[in-house]
């Protein structure tokens, strides 16, 4: 007579492996993990490049050249559009920093229209940046 685990095993559900998620190591018989646990690091985004010469680059005409860095990196320093917004970003009172934040979004809105990236991220930034 079979036991009450045997008898209770055989209406288990085999388990099924996702193989995909797993690779095989020759060395080690063990399957291993893909995918980042919590004890290892993803990959690190690309740093901001300060060493471009942005007064001599139009990113409007190279938008390839330009990267987005962490946080508000390059915010005072990419052309032109730094020129553009710079003249309306205020904030000495509240009711002036409403009215730049205003006009800072419609130039965001008006960037993305036109499929500008490098325009609508910089407009972001300025924004973030207060």
């Amino acid at each position: 007579m079979r036991s009450k685990a045997t008898q209770l095993s055989v209406f288990k559900e085999p388990k099924v492996l996702n193989i995909e998620r797993f690779e095989y190591d020759k060395k080690k018989p063990e399957m291993k993990r893909k995918t980042p646990t919590s004890k290892q690091k993803m990959p690190k985004r690309a740093k901001f490049d300060y060493t471009i010469d942005f007064d001599a680059i139009d990113f409007r005409k190279q938008p390839e050249l330009y990267r987005v860095g962490k946080g508000e990196q390059g915010v005072l320093s990419v052309q032109p559009y730094k020129g553009e917004i710079l003249p309306h970003w205020r904030f000495k009172n509240p009711e002036i920093a409403q009215k730049s934040a205003d006009k800072i979004y419609e130039m965001f809105e008006e960037y993305k229209k036109q499929n500008d990236f490098v325009g609508a991220d910089m407009a972001r930034k300025f924004l973030m940046v207060g």
